[in-house]
């Protein structure tokens, strides 16, 4: 009888053991997915266009994502490379062609008038941008209607500069683009594996 009242003793003062304190970086949502089948249609051609996250390896707290775009036939072709982790998304390849260090999309945390520096060399061509968040925003594309984070990037280019805005929701993705205020790209349809 003593064992057993000696063990529900321990038993009861681990349950009430405080747990150790989850990193402010853990907490944070992941804005890209993860997850090998999910699926994006997006407005940017008449047909729309879909893209499919075809392999995903995750080492160290950053996950490393193939996005496919899928052609009319139903094949895939690489679209791009993206490494998610809760610090941000950086695309480190464009088709086949690797972005050197890679395209800082989103920096987390990001709060409004947050600035950090989206440089990076393309085919050798050194792609110099300046990027700031946005802050959130409530945005509405034929997908629905997202809590995203807005990031806008600006590059010189001859002698004008070219802005450019994503909008990115968290688990989803870019939602919704802009070029020059004008709209490139938004979300039509969206799944993860077993949604539809």
């Amino acid at each position: 009888m003593t064992r057993l009242v000696a063990a529900l003793a321990v038993a009861s003062s681990l349950a009430v053991a405080p747990a150790a304190p989850v990193p402010e970086a853990a907490r944070r949502p992941l804005y890209h997915p993860t997850e090998v089948g999910t699926r994006w249609v997006y407005s940017d051609d008449e047909n729309g266009s879909a893209r499919v996250i075809t392999a995903a390896d995750t080492k160290d707290g950053m996950t490393t994502v193939q996005v496919d775009k899928v052609r009319a036939d139903g094949k895939t072709e690489p679209d791009e490379v993206v490494v998610v982790s809760a610090d941000g998304v950086s695309r480190v390849r464009l088709g086949n062609i690797p972005l050197d260090p890679g395209f800082r999309m989103l920096d987390l945390p990001a709060p409004a008038g947050a600035k950090w520096d989206a440089t990076f060399a393309f085919r050798g061509t050194t792609i110099r941008m300046a990027a700031r968040s946005l802050g959130p925003a409530e945005v509405e594309v034929p997908a629905g209607r997202f809590t995203a984070l807005g990031a806008e990037y600006l590059r010189p280019d001859g002698g004008q500069t070219v802005q450019y805005v994503f909008w990115f929701a968290p688990r989803v993705g870019v939602v919704k683009m802009t070029t020059d205020g004008k709209l490139t790209r938004e979300l039509v349809e969206f799944a993860t594996p077993g949604k539809k």
